[in-house]
């Protein structure tokens, strides 16, 4: 069995690249996504009233992130199959001590627990290796489970960015969850 740097049980994680990019745009333009928040705030919105990304969009994405050490960015993929099952990144750009993180399974590999095996990982991974004292994460108006499992993780509420974007022909508002570093240290204390 290959040993990777990153993984969990059942999952590894390695560098997205340009040939990840056609799972990732089938993803994106799946229905079942379209109350999920992505990626760049440009994107979010870029089409009046649709949610479609072109393959240009998040090759230009990708080309962005790879010249950055502030925005880490992994495909989450199944070691069984060496299948790209979804993504998560962060960015520490705008702080050094406040980082953003998003990260989404694809619609057929849901409800599956890589949500729920991944996402304390992810966190350890971050508070581990950075500064920062606060993790936060963005949800769409209608993202109501991503919400609850935010909260099941130890996030809160931290407010509302009312009308924050424009997507599927409507304004919309994003609510963001945050974890500070005290909060996920006394949650993991053993």
């Amino acid at each position: 069995m290959t040993n990777y740097l990153l993984q969990t049980q059942r999952i590894y994680f390695d560098r997205l690249t340009i040939e990840n990019v056609p799972i990732m745009l089938t993803a994106f333009n799946s229905p079942e996504l379209e109350n999920m928040v992505f990626i760049d705030a440009p994107l979010w919105g870029k089409f009046e009233n649709t949610l479609i990304y072109e393959k240009k969009d998040l090759e230009d994405l990708l080309e962005k992130w790879s010249k950055t050490s502030k925005v880490q960015a992994y495909g989450i993929i199944k070691k069984e199959s060496d299948e790209l099952i979804g993504h998560f990144f962060y960015d520490y750009e705008w702080d050094t001590h406040f980082v953003f993180v998003h990260f989404v399974i694809y619609p057929e590999h849901q409800k599956k627990g890589y949500g729920k095996e991944i996402a304390p990982f992810i966190l350890n991974l971050i508070f581990k290796n950075t500064i920062t004292n606060n993790i936060t994460i963005k949800f769409d108006q209608d993202n109501v489970i991503g919400m609850k499992f935010a909260e099941k993780l130890g996030f809160k509420s931290s407010g509302i960015l009312r009308r924050a974007g424009y997507k599927g022909g409507k304004i919309r508002s994003l609510h963001t969850y945050d974890i500070l570093r005290r909060e996920w240290r006394n949650e993991n204390a053993n």
